[in-house]
């Protein structure tokens, strides 16, 4: 799902946001001149523009936490491409103010993932070609579609820290890590299937404390 598709989506109210129990503004201003120039000079698109300034506008109102919901998701995060770019858009709200803000995306992921277009057999390959990490055996006990959610979280995540700098994982044990990593941060399913956030709480001595702090503000 492309930026235009994303902004679209929001302008047409098809994708809300909700934090406080109070639903947001979606009326991006310009950000700092610094910024928008720096914009300008890669060509973004003005729905490119208008989403990423959209993301630091709902962060710096929502403050701690933000829901994400509409009737378009789950159709949105059948097809692949789009996981990504979605991925990229909450992990862009999370990290959009200096205090990061907890991300909900209350969708469906078992009607998702009934209808998801991904396959078990994967591959993650470097930008050269050079190196191949089989992902068939990753995370087993979650649906293609969740794998490939935590997947395009870590393409996110290595987008924001850069490269060198984010390491991607390269065993199921790393990306397992990695999951419980993005549960401190950005949670997606209905506010009944975030349960099983409970049990990488459970099993993350580290992490637990931040994921039952996300837990809390989402089952208000």
């Amino acid at each position: 799902m492309s930026n235009l598709v994303i902004g679209t989506s929001i302008v047409e109210g098809k994708i809300e946001f909700y934090s406080h129990d109070r639903k947001l503004d979606v009326v991006a201003k310009k950000c700092d001149a610094e910024t928008e120039k720096a914009w300008l000079d890669c060509n973004a698109s003005e729905f490119d523009k208008y989403v990423w300034r959209l993301e630091r506008h709902l962060a710096k109102q929502a403050k701690d936490y933000l829901t994400i919901n509409g009737d378009c998701l789950e159709s949105f995060l059948v097809q692949p491409d789009n996981v990504y770019d979605f991925a990229d858009f909450a992990l862009g709200i999370h990290v959009g103010t200096k205090d990061t803000v907890k991300v909900w995306v209350d969708v469906d992921i078992d009607k998702i993932a009934k209808n998801y277009e991904g396959k078990r057999k994967g591959a993650l390959v470097n930008m050269v070609g050079t190196v191949k990490i089989n992902t068939s055996k990753w995370a087993r006990g979650m649906s293609v579609f969740e794998r490939d959610w935590n997947i395009a979280l870590c393409e996110a995540w290595g987008g924001f820290v850069g490269y060198p700098g984010y390491e991607w994982p390269r065993t199921a044990k790393q990306f397992e890590n990695h999951c419980v990593y993005h549960a401190q941060s950005i949670l997606i399913g209905t506010k009944k299937q975030l349960s099983r956030y409970e049990v990488l709480a459970d099993k993350s001595p580290g992490y637990t404390e931040e994921i039952r702090k996300a837990l809390s503000y989402f089952r208000k």
